[in-house]
């Protein structure tokens, strides 16, 4: 939020040239725009539900701390060039996912727990953050299977 305050320019009163012998005064006064950060004021809400927002984990920070690894991961099955390197980062993925599955599962018992007579339960966007690791774990699984069953072949080769 900005707001815009006026400020006379520094040798120019309207008065003169301010100084300077060959300016031709204009009629009127100069003034530069000064933009000035103002703070917009938030509505304050009761101590109770405040603190107790505060000490809930929140669903959608465990799936971002999750997904990125994750992620990232995935890349490196692409780039693996042995069947037990791909197991090894699979299996590396697994175990991540079941941490992800956990923790965004306790996540979602506290908030749960916090909100129970709320019509927030019922949001699609919580069912896709519940969903999305049992999505990457059933991924994850699949392919730590299929790579231990391949683990002596070369890639390329089924």
């Amino acid at each position: 939020m900005f707001a815009r305050q006026l400020w006379p320019v520094a040798g120019h009163s309207g008065r003169g040239s301010g100084g300077c012998s060959n300016v031709t005064p204009t009629p009127g006064f100069h003034f530069r725009v000064r933009h000035v950060r103002t703070v917009a004021a938030r509505p304050q809400r009761a101590n109770s539900t405040a603190m107790s927002d505060r000490s809930l984990p929140d669903l959608v920070k465990v799936t971002e701390v999750f997904l990125i690894p994750s992620s990232f991961l995935v890349a490196a099955l692409g780039t693996a060039d042995s069947n037990p390197h791909r197991f090894g980062v699979s299996l590396l993925g697994l175990i991540v996912n079941v941490f992800w599955l956990v923790c965004s599962w306790e996540a979602f018992g506290e908030w749960k727990s916090a909100r129970a007579k709320s019509e927030e339960l019922k949001s699609m966007r919580i069912l896709v953050l519940l969903v999305l690791p049992v999505i990457f774990a059933v991924g994850w699984l699949v392919s730590t299977v299929v790579h231990t069953v391949l683990w002596n072949q070369p890639l390329g080769r089924l």
